[in-house]
Formats: C-alpha cells, structure tokens, sequence
C-alpha cells in the first residue's frame, strides 16, 4: 500500500518583522521550532502561502539565520514550496525569495 504523502501548511511568518531583538528573535525561534516539528514528524513537503519575511528585501542577519532553518529542512529532505505574499513581492519583480530559491533551499509557486 501507497503512503499517503503528508505536508504541513504556514502562512505570515513574517520574519524580521520588528525591530527589537527580543522580539524578532522570538519570531525566528518559532519558525525554526515548527520546521524542527515538520522534520519530527516527517513531512514529505511544506507550503508557505505568503510572507515568509517581512519586506521583499529582509535584513540580512535575518535572511542568514532563515537560509540555516531551511537548509536544516532540505537536508532532513523535506521540500518547501513558497507562494509570494504581499510583504514579498517586489515592484522591480526581484527578492530575496528569488535569491533563496536559486539555492534550492525553497521552490516558488506561481
């Protein structure tokens, strides 16, 4: 019998979204925490329905600990399939998400 494929679902992650560390910081431990839960359980792919971060050009120190998380994900094998959301898109049709996927790290849904 066929294993029925199994994937989790978020949406507004919203990462780099405050300025204050505490703050900011609490954002990305919860993104990592639910990644940490999706490898734990095993899921086969991830969906990301919008607004991954925060600006379509995120601070880098955020983009630097969010490209770890999603490297943890895809060595654990585990696919993420990224929609743009409002925060993400770009009026010069160019984000960080395009950069991210240019690694392999994350897929872009259109």
């Amino acid at each position: 019998m066929r294993k029925m494929p199994s994937f989790a679902h978020m949406s507004d992650v919203h990462l780099g979204a405050f300025r204050h560390n505490t703050l900011k910081n609490l954002v990305l431990d919860s993104f990592r925490k639910a990644i940490d839960l999706c490898a734990e359980r095993k899921v086969d792919f991830i969906v990301i329905s919008g607004d991954l971060f925060d600006s379509n050009l995120p601070d880098l120190s955020v983009v630097k600990q969010a490209v770890a998380i999603l490297r943890k994900a895809r060595e654990k094998g585990i696919n993420i399939y990224v929609i743009y959301g409002s925060h993400d898109f770009s009026p010069t049709q160019t984000s960080m998400m395009d950069i991210i996927e240019e690694t392999g790290l994350i897929r872009k849904v259109t």
